[in-house]
């Protein structure tokens, strides 16, 4: 007896069957969306057809994400550029009066101490 093989899904091959669940549509309306023959889509989706990566940036691109994206969808992976970010940050000590003035140089410097003191 002859058994069928299952073929095993690629991870981003199950998220992109995720995104389109998620988007509601079937996979001729979102092959449609990503402009990508539905009969390609199908093989894709069913593991008949591998995913370049060509078909996966054409992919990306037509639901405006990048490529990572799809890789750890649900999640969306994000770049964070702190360099021109200015930080706000509070901080509260409860300290003795004694040490109020060498906590203060510590931390602002000499020249801001001055000002404060003002």
């Amino acid at each position: 007896m002859k058994t069928k093989k299952t073929k095993e899904i690629h991870l981003v091959v199950e998220n992109l069957i995720n995104i389109r669940n998620h988007k509601r549509l079937n996979q001729a309306e979102f092959s449609e969306l990503i402009d990508i023959d539905y009969t390609i889509y199908n093989k894709i989706e069913s593991g008949q057809l591998k995913l370049s990566l060509e078909k996966l940036s054409k992919i990306a691109k037509n639901l405006n994400l990048r490529e990572i994206d799809i890789f750890t969808y649900p999640k969306v992976l994000r770049e964070f550029d702190n360099k021109n970010e200015d930080i706000e940050a509070q901080l509260t000590i409860k300290l003795k009066k004694s040490l109020k003035e060498q906590v203060l140089e510590m931390v602002l410097g000499d020249k801001n101490i001055e000002i404060l003191n003002k």
